[in-house]
């Protein structure tokens, strides 16, 4: 996919996303449908809303690395894919690019 495409996608899916926090979404804006039907407003006078049926994920911690730790792992997958190391082993690029 060129980073053209790539482009084009993500301003779509920023304009129409789609995946499971969508459909989280769809699933609780029903749930919410169907809770205000029944709800008892003496019992509870205030409205539910969807988020109170939306799941909450919390991204993960990312550790942060040192850059000389990434870079490493970037050669690894460079090797792995045949490409050309075009440094000098410290990270700086030797200009053939």
């Amino acid at each position: 996919m060129s980073a053209e495409m790539f482009a084009e996608w993500a301003v779509y899916y920023s304009l129409e996303p789609w995946g499971q926090e969508r459909a989280d979404w769809r699933a609780g804006n029903i749930a919410r449908v169907i809770a205000e039907t029944h709800r008892n407003p003496d019992k509870r006078s205030t409205p539910f809303t969807v988020e109170d049926f939306v799941p909450v994920y919390d991204a993960p911690e990312v550790e942060k690395q040192p850059w000389e730790v990434l870079l490493n792992k970037v050669r690894l997958i460079n090797l792995a894919f045949g490409g050309d190391d075009l440094t000098h082993g410290d990270g700086e690029d030797d200009g053939r690019s």
